[in-house]
């Protein structure tokens, strides 16, 4: 997962410090286990308003897509 992360800009992303070595299973672990006890789509679009007013972009109105289509395994297709 270092790899991943080592030539990304960590300091502004998430704060200043992170290093890659940082970035594990465990911290992704708790990170995803902490967004869903938020409630992920609440701090979704609270994070999405606040980048809105942040950059004063022109908006009337938020849309979130909660669709999705998820396949796990092997299937044959038709």
């Amino acid at each position: 997962m270092c790899n991943f992360f080592a030539n990304k800009p960590l300091d502004k992303l998430i704060r200043e410090g992170i290093k890659p070595e940082h970035m594990n299973d465990k911290v992704l672990g708790r990170t995803l286990d902490e967004l869903f006890e938020q409630d992920v789509s609440k701090v979704y679009s609270e994070l999405a308003i606040k980048v809105v007013k942040h950059l004063k972009l022109p908006c009337d109105a938020l849309n979130l897509d909660c669709t999705g289509f998820h396949v796990d395994g092997r299937y044959s297709a038709l």
